[in-house]
């Protein structure tokens, strides 16, 4: 379904997003585990990292989770991106990219995002994909929060 108008050079960026994940995904599977991988264009200008929970719409749609929060990926991958450029890609066990996007949604730092604006998510600073700490749900033996939660719980906590 498509829903409201494609903003110029969508098709590019699509075609450049699914071949960015078409060779991580094959460095990364190799051991069998899945990877989501997800393009951030402003990450390395704003100093935060958009994670996407929910995908909203026109007000007869009705909004649906998405993103971190449907995930079955063991691994989350964010590309910093500019224009054409790769700068780098953040590798985190998924379940560390959900600890810290609940904390950063307690913390209030919502907002919308993706095209036209019609995702939900949450601005999380990209230090807290860089250096884990207690903030972002480090517990002190090292682990990440409630291991094991599933898009369901999340989506619940989140929405």
């Amino acid at each position: 379904m498509t829903v409201g108008q494609s903003r110029k050079g969508f098709d590019i960026d699509l075609r450049e997003g699914v071949a960015v994940e078409g060779s991580l995904k094959g460095l990364l599977a190799a051991d069998g585990k899945r990877v989501e991988v997800k393009s951030d264009y402003q990450a390395l200008k704003t100093g935060r990292i958009f994670l996407e929970f929910e995908q909203s719409g026109p007000p007869t749609f009705k909004p649906r989770p998405s993103g971190v929060a449907v995930t079955v990926a063991e691994w989350w991958a964010t590309v910093l991106m500019d224009k054409d450029c790769i700068h780098g890609v953040l590798l985190n066990p998924t379940e560390h990219v959900r600890a810290i996007g609940r904390v950063a949604y307690r913390k209030g730092y919502r907002a919308k995002g993706g095209d036209e604006d019609l995702y939900s998510g949450v601005l999380v600073p990209l230090g807290w994909f860089l250096r884990p700490h207690r903030e972002a749900g480090q517990n002190d033996d090292g682990t990440w929060g409630e291991l094991g939660w599933h898009s369901e719980v999340l989506y619940r906590e989140w929405g």
